[in-house]
Parts: C-alpha cells; sequence; structure tokens
C-alpha cells in the first residue's frame, strides 16, 4: 500500500490529549502503510509566533522534522493541524523533498471517494 506517516501536533496532543485516534482513522483505510517516522513526537517549529520570535530555532526543529519524515520512507506526511502542514510543507517544497503533506481530512476524502485514482 501506499506508505504514510503521521505528525501528532503539538495542540492536539499535548492540550487536548489526542494520540490514539488519528493513527486508528489513518490505520482503517485500505491501501494505506502508516511508517511511524523516527521522533515522532517532537514539535515541528511553528508553534504560532515561536517561529518568528526564535526564527533560527524554529528553522533547526523544522529541519529535524523534515528529516525524520524523508527517512521514513513515506510518500505522504499526514496531520491534523493546518500551521504544521502549513510548516512542513513549505520545508519540503523549499528542500524539493518529494513527500506530500496532507490534512487528515483529505486523506479520509480521497481513501472514501469510491472515484479515487490518487
Amino acid at each position: 500500500g501506499k506508505k504514510i506517516t503521521y505528525h501528532p501536533g503539538c495542540h492536539l496532543t499535548r492540550e487536548l490529549g489526542v494520540v490514539t485516534q488519528p493513527r486508528a482513522l489513518i490505520d482503517s483505510l485500505s491501501g494505506i502503510d502508516l511508517v511511524e517516522m523516527d521522533r515522532t513526537d517532537v514539535c515541528c517549529g511553528f508553534g504560532g509566533t515561536f517561529s518568528v520570535k526564535y526564527p533560527e530555532i524554529s528553522a533547526a526543529m523544522l529541519q529535524d522534522k523534515l528529516d525524520d519524515i524523508r527517512d521514513s520512507g513515506a510518500g505522504t506526511v499526514v496531520a491534523c493541524d493546518s500551521s504544521c502542514l502549513m510548516q512542513i510543507g513549505g520545508g519540503l517544497s523549499r528542500q524539493q523533498i518529494d513527500v506530500r503533506p496532507l490534512h487528515i481530512a483529505q486523506l479520509l476524502d480521497e481513501a472514501t471517494r469510491p472515484e479515487s485514482h490518487t
């Protein structure tokens, strides 16, 4: 199946305590292999104004995340947080890393469409 890795955003994990549910949703889809990246729970470095106040630290955190995503071998990285996806997607694009950033709602939509060709 298609290899997908999951980035658990800090807000969802730390503030809302949502850990297993997104992985269970991804696991329930046919034709999808969920592969965990190393340091899966490490922040992407965005954190709202954090990335503006501490751009060097933010960039270093993002680089770690990008390395872990690339090393997972997945073709898609899924997250539940739009700001994480914006940060990660921007980094993937700038470094021309061929991994698609996707919101979990988009993944579920694509995977459950009868005429799905993605």
